[in-house]
């Protein structure tokens, strides 16, 4: 009597399994991570395998792995689980001082800002970048640069946003007071 196994090993894969990617930008998935409940053979599983273990930024949304399960006799199941990718690191950015002081131009009652000295920058480069910086200033040329921008006497209140690719902000406020510190002309 020769007994043959042909049942292939039993797998419980999860349908979706969402990997949160680190600061780094990188994500490792597991077995764990993609069934929920071990597999199982009725004469022993030899190997559990994943078509792909490691994501990067590259891969945001939705990604397919194929689990393949293969027991002692050489049978093997397989199942297909959907890994959807996802950056939630906001950039990291360096708002400067709160209230930046300038005088106003020789010769003007406002100041222009010169050579990014409203601006804000990053920190460090964001895991899934690039950044877009915006604010929320109307008298500027531009809305990510402050460069130019023509500021009148006082304070003025301007919201910075840095967005990511994968649309994480960070939000940074900052005040330019400008004084007029030139003696009148007599």
């Amino acid at each position: 009597v020769t007994v043959v196994d042909n049942t292939p090993p039993s797998i419980f894969c999860q349908n979706v399994h969402n990997l949160v990617l680190n600061a780094a930008g990188n994500g490792t998935i597991t077995l764990s991570d993609i069934i929920y409940a071990p597999s199982t053979d009725n004469c022993g599983i030899a190997s559990q395998v994943i078509s792909r273990t490691t994501f990067g930024c590259g891969d945001l949304g939705s990604n397919n792995v194929v689990l393949t399960v293969t027991d002692v006799n050489g049978n093997a199941s397989q199942c297909a689980v959907e890994i959807i990718v996802i950056d939630n690191t906001a950039p990291v950015v360096n708002c400067g001082q709160p209230v930046r002081s300038f005088s106003t131009n020789a010769g003007a009652c406002t100041y222009t800002a010169t050579g990014g000295s409203a601006d804000v920058t990053l920190v460090t480069p964001d895991n899934c970048g690039p950044v877009t910086f915006t604010h929320n200033y109307p008298g500027a040329p531009s809305t990510s640069t402050l460069n130019g921008a023509v500021f009148p006497i006082g304070s003025t209140l301007i919201q910075w946003i840095a967005t990511d690719a994968s649309g994480n902000q960070t939000i940074c406020w900052i005040e330019i007071v400008v004084s007029d510190n030139i003696a009148p002309v007599v």
